[in-house]
């Protein structure tokens, strides 16, 4: 029966052949590559992804003609063994390209005009991390891509040296180290500022082992906050309390703000910035509570308001545990039941369009305390950044040494 996956094939007496195990797609450019290694092992690539793969023995190379889209036993091209389609920006290479090469070719980037300039001399490794931007509709500026590192034996255990810039080498970018596992795995969030429609890309560099961490959380996200002078900056946030609110108060230390004492959650902090809400955001923080309270005795409380100004807001609510909030004239709550005890980290996105209860074109965030009284609460290391829906993937190319 026909079919449409490709093979790549050999002939220096005996015929040798790899087929891909996934069909090309019928009306649509799709994206082959072969390659055959000097010991022997030949594979097939169908858009970027290996497929297959054979060991032919060591393969004859003698100067045989090579064919494009027919099959050819060496003997006279038969009519029924030619493509039947359109081919084109054939490459031949005089070198064997790896998976991550390949994969590169396929979304538009090529190694060979990649960015031969290094930002910092004393880092001896840089490895490109391609970004795709293929389904959020739009080009984006100024936008926070998380990143997962993998460890490197050439960077140091905590991954202090890791540093990022644009597709120059050059320019060097804002970053945030969110966590890490010494020599396994980091969480980096990387401010890039433009990711057009497509495939792009940054580097990663490491390798020098005297280099001290650069993470800045101010100059990644749009808002950012780890409590770690121990007092409230006010030039991020403002506090409040409701009339109810009792002895309810708040401390900062070790990086944490505790909300404590009577009087429900009437306690709260506010940003001092706004939002426009028309732009969707991604909240990332993370929540503590001791493990003792049952699942449905306290929750963090996490909303989104518009003000007035600093101290009046536009909505005014009161929290009903059971019932939740109150009517209509409430600000839109982001938080749930915190049925986990200890330290989590919790994600939401917030997208208020046209939430009526938002009666300004701006926002600001509030965090509180428990929903019910004398629960203490703690809150860490907020981070407020960009969001799109199908926002860009990535994976990482080859390391390249200096």
């Amino acid at each position: 029966a026909n079919t449409l996956k490709v093979r790549a094939l050999v002939n220096d007496g005996e015929t040798k052949n790899v087929d891909s195990v996934n069909e090309m797609v019928l009306n649509e450019w799709n994206f082959v590559a072969g390659t055959i290694t000097a010991n022997g092992e030949m594979k097939i690539y169908l858009n970027g992804v290996l497929e297959n793969s054979i060991n032919i023995g060591t393969p004859d190379v003698n100067n045989y003609a090579y064919y494009f889209g027919v099959h050819n036993n060496g003997g006279p091209i038969l009519s029924g063994y030619i493509f039947q389609g359109y081919m084109d920006e054939i490459r031949y290479y005089n070198r064997v390209l790896n998976g991550e090469e390949i994969e590169s070719l396929y979304h538009g980037f090529d190694y060979e005009y990649a960015s031969s300039a290094w930002n910092i001399d004393n880092q001896t490794r840089r490895k490109p991390i391609f970004i795709i931007n293929n389904d959020s509709g739009q080009a984006l500026t100024d936008y926070q891509v998380m990143i997962d590192l993998p460890y490197d034996s050439d960077m140091q255990s905590d991954f202090d040296d890791i540093r990022f810039t644009a597709s120059d080498g050059v320019t060097s970018l804002n970053y945030y180290r969110e966590s890490k596992t010494d020599s396994s795995t980091a969480r980096f969030w990387v401010k890039v500022p433009f990711i057009p429609m497509g495939v792009s890309n940054i580097y990663a560099y490491y390798g020098d082992q005297a280099l001290a961490s650069g993470s800045n959380g101010n100059g990644t996200f749009l808002l950012f906050e780890d409590f770690s002078s121990g007092i409230l900056d006010t030039n991020k946030w403002f506090t409040n309390k409701f009339a109810n609110s009792g002895s309810a108060s708040y401390s900062i230390a070790s990086g944490r703000i505790t909300f404590n004492g009577s009087g429900w959650w009437g306690i709260y902090i506010a940003s001092n910035q706004k939002f426009d809400k028309t732009k969707a955001y991604m909240l990332t923080y993370y929540v503590n509570r001791p493990s003792h309270y049952s699942s449905a005795s306290c929750e963090d409380v996490v909303a989104i308001c518009s003000y007035s100004n600093t101290v009046v807001r536009d909505t005014s609510y009161y929290y009903q545990p059971e019932n939740g909030f109150n009517g209509t004239t409430t600000c839109p709550r982001l938080s749930e039941v915190y049925t986990t005890s200890g330290r989590v980290r919790k994600s939401h996105v917030v997208n208020v369009g046209s939430n009526s209860l938002i009666t300004k074109p701006d926002f600001n965030i509030e965090f509180h305390g428990c929903n019910y009284s004398s629960y203490p609460i703690d809150y860490s290391m907020i981070m407020f950044s960009k969001y799109v829906l199908n926002p860009p993937t990535y994976y990482f190319g080859v390391e390249e040494v200096r």
